[in-house]
């Protein structure tokens, strides 16, 4: 980045990455969900889109679109979040709103296994389009888009305090994810 400055990932503050910032031991926080705090900017600085990610042998694999409710009745794999944080998946507030019911749902904490358990074709699951996309070059997979009011994501850089240093990272960050969105711009395949 530049000489004197100090980057540390604070991995403990992944579930609540907003008190950590208002408590100051956190410059920047990348978050999805904003809080209404006059302490915090936020800056966007990439999107992301959600696709169920389907085995090639899954009944769901022809289809063009999935609804939340081909969620229904299905192995669910998700990854692992602390429901009392209440950062809930998006994809976990619609089957709850919708009251759709997967037989399970499973929260693992690592993409490969879920990956792994998605190309067995043991469930299903729900992936951003920069997280799976390498998945799908090497596994029995497809990725299916889900319905556009679910399926974008916009990220931000949460700030408490605006300095030189900090202004110069956000620089670097917005440059670096439009590098990684600018190489990913093809489509994600589609069955």
């Amino acid at each position: 980045v530049s000489p004197g400055i100090d980057i540390r990932v604070a991995s403990a503050a992944t579930s609540s990455p907003l008190e950590y910032l208002l408590k100051g031991d956190l410059d920047v926080a990348i978050v999805r969900n904003k809080i209404d705090n006059p302490q915090i900017d936020y800056e966007p600085i990439f999107q992301d889109k959600l696709y169920a990610i389907i085995s090639n042998e899954h009944k769901l694999a022809k289809k063009k679109t999935i609804s939340i409710s081909d969620f229904e009745g299905d192995e669910l794999f998700l990854h692992f979040t602390d429901p009392s944080s209440g950062n809930i998946p998006v994809i976990e507030v619609l089957l709850r709103a919708q009251q759709v019911k997967p037989k399970h749902l499973h929260r693992i904490h690592y993409t490969d296994a879920i990956v792994e358990m998605v190309n067995a074709n043991l469930g299903v699951t729900v992936m951003a389009d920069w997280i799976v996309r390498p998945y799908l070059k090497t596994k029995d997979i497809v990725a299916i888009p889900l319905p556009a009011q679910v399926a974008s994501r916009t990220w931000y850089a949460a700030t408490c305090k605006r300095n030189l240093p900090i202004i110069k990272f956000l620089d670097c960050l917005k440059h670096q994810f439009a590098k990684m969105t600018m190489n990913e711009q093809a489509p994600i395949m589609v069955n």
